[in-house]
Formats: structure tokens, sequence, C-alpha cells
């Protein structure tokens, strides 16, 4: 039995036609992934939250697990300097301002 195929009507539904279906697949850079430390809801061992998520900010900037959500500490390498203390003051976290 032959399958039915839609044509496509213009330049970019052919050209999306013409492309071949990559792979999906996880990003990892060296010891640098895109997932959460241990420490954000529990423990290793299950337990309460051994370390605040407050203090993971900056394991995040230095190891890039937030990579999306804290600045690149190659581009922005003083951007802790300012913050003050986190951990008692996390409402007032520094931000970079958006460059255009």
């Amino acid at each position: 039995m032959a399958t039915r195929k839609i044509k496509a009507l213009n330049v970019k539904a052919r050209r999306i036609e013409d492309e071949n279906s990559r792979d999906v697949r996880g990003y990892a850079f060296n010891d640098c992934c895109t997932s959460f430390a241990p420490g954000w809801e529990v423990g290793y061992n299950d337990g309460a939250d051994p370390c605040p998520w407050k203090s993971d900010l900056s394991l995040c900037w230095s190891t890039c697990y937030w990579m999306g959500q804290v600045p690149d500490h190659q581009a922005h390498a003083d951007w802790l300097d300012s913050c003050g203390n986190i951990q008692q003051d996390w409402r007032n976290l520094c931000t970079i301002p958006d460059t255009k």
C-alpha cells in the first residue's frame, strides 16, 4: 500500500521537505551539562537539602549548570563580586542588563 504524501506548495515548504531529519541528542560539553546539581531539593541520601539553592547560584555560574539563567563566567567574570551575601539577601541578586 502506497503512502499518501502532502505536496509542498511553496519554496519554504519544499526546502523543509528536502532536508534530512536529524537525530535529537542531548548536549554535554566536557564536564559541563544542562542539568541540576544535587542540593536543589534533596541531598545525596534523600535527606533535607544540605546546600541551600542560593549557594548553588555561584556553583551554577562557574560550572554552567544553569546556562540560560546565570551570566557566562567568561564574559562577566566579576558578576558575583558586587552581589554581596546571596545567602542573606537573594532578593537583591545582581543582574546583567540586556545589551543592544
